[in-house]
């Protein structure tokens, strides 16, 4: 009994010695980003040894033979629009379903010449910087372990590797829509009004490359109201700040809204002639989300018709994972 006793004890031991550095050593804040806390959070945290590694397996394999393949039908148009002025552009997009955003990031790159590696530069890079958001995502939904397991899901994903290699915005809308739920869920732990404006501003700049992730900033927007309703009807400090993410986010937005009204009236003024209109646009866009899988729709389903605060959590996790499986 005296010898079980004896490696229970040090057993214990050995885990607290092997969650210390963990726990120690991790950047919690902005004053955390010097050069001596990152050194020993790199030599003793094996959860930011992990992240490190996936970041740089992810960066290989969405860099590798970046330019092989030769330009396809949809990257040429972002060729064409990356050849244009920032004017031009705005002007040129008036007439398709894409906002601006991207095509003015590939027109800046043109300083480093047109070929097809620098035209998915931006792409590639953006899928990259989605693996760290992705755990902190899963860290703070559940714990670390699942942070990890979502930043490998993420990092070997054959969907996020090819669309990283694809010089079209989905990459860039998969990084900023992600940055606005992870500053969302800072913002319902701390209060805190940073969180709600990067929010705003996250959510903006999604908008700013597809119009559709208005419906994922729409369903964030709900969720706050329906679980913090009570907040909200109340002079608190919520109620400030996620009325300020609001308006930051309409501000940042106007021009896109004014134009999407002007499309819609000129799209709604003659018979329709192709696309999906109507409700049907509402099942149709939860079934594209899902990645056309019956069970990542009725996930998706879930998430938005739920109004339950347990539900909302435990499913959130589950939503983001359905992307990247898709």
């Amino acid at each position: 009994m005296g010898n079980k006793s004896k490696k229970s004890d040090l057993k214990k031991a050995e885990i607290s010695t092997d969650t210390l550095g963990d726990d120690k050593y991790k950047v919690s804040s902005f004053k955390d980003l010097n050069s001596e806390n990152l050194r020993l959070v790199i030599l003793n945290n094996r959860y930011a040894q992990l992240l490190i590694l996936l970041v740089a397996i992810g960066f290989a394999l969405r860099f590798y033979n970046l330019g092989f393949n030769s330009i396809w039908l949809d990257e040429g148009t972002t060729f064409g629009y990356a050849k244009m002025g920032f004017v031009e552009i705005w002007n040129a997009v008036i007439a398709e379903f894409h906002p601006p955003l991207f095509y003015w990031l590939e027109h800046m790159m043109n300083v480093f010449g047109d070929s097809e590696f620098v035209l998915r530069f931006m792409p590639a890079l953006f899928g990259v910087l989605a693996v760290p958001v992705f755990y902190l995502i899963g860290s703070e939904v559940v714990n670390r372990d699942v942070g990890i397991i979502t930043a490998l899901l993420v990092t070997f994903s054959p969907f996020q590797i090819y669309y990283s290699q694809d010089a079209r915005a989905y990459t860039m809308i998969l990084l900023f829509f992600s940055i606005s739920l992870l500053a969302y869920i800072y913002a319902l732990k701390t209060r805190e009004m940073k969180w709600w404006i990067i929010f705003g501003i996250a959510s903006a700049i999604a908008f700013w490359a597809h119009y559709y992730t208005i419906i994922g900033t729409g369903v964030i927007v709900l969720h706050a109201i329906v679980t913090n309703y009570r907040e909200i009807l109340k002079n608190t400090p919520f109620r400030k700040g996620f009325l300020v993410s609001i308006i930051l986010f309409v501000i940042l937005s106007i021009p896109l809204l004014l134009l999407i009204y002007e499309r819609y009236l000129e799209l709604s003024a003659s018979a329709p002639t192709y696309g999906v209109l109507g409700p049907q646009l509402i099942t149709s866009s939860i079934i594209s989300f899902s990645g056309f899988e019956w069970w990542s729709g009725v996930l998706f389903a879930v998430l938005l018709l739920s109004e339950s605060r347990t539900c909302i959590r435990r499913v959130s996790v589950i939503w983001p994972l359905s992307w990247v499986s898709c």
